[in-house]
């Protein structure tokens, strides 16, 4: 599994209480785009809807919300690494959120 980096684009304007980043384990640059920065709640990327949503199907962030981003294309995205671990399953490993 490959471990990636996912930023927003520095020049992208966010309000407090939001996620500026995180590190990831996953199989794929794609896979890591579509994971939601937080460990502690859960949202999915819907690629039909192009937003996340909450486990019912239902938009996970309100309208004008800042706390992570819809437009996949321009998070910036970063191989830089390997897991050493046999079977390492998919996931977040760490975020960076700007508490406000």
């Amino acid at each position: 599994m490959n471990i990636y980096s996912v930023r927003r684009d520095p020049d992208e304007e966010i309000d407090y209480d939001s996620f500026l980043g995180f590190v990831c384990v996953a199989a794929t640059e794609d896979e890591a785009r579509k994971m939601w920065p937080s460990t502690d709640w859960n949202a999915i990327w819907c690629d039909q809807a192009r937003c996340w949503v909450d486990d019912f199907g239902e938009p996970a962030i309100r309208p004008g919300s800042t706390i992570w981003n819809s437009d996949l294309d321009s998070l910036q995205v970063e191989h830089i690494g390997v897991t050493s671990v046999p079977d390492q399953p998919s996931g977040v490993v760490m975020h960076s959120f700007l508490a406000g």
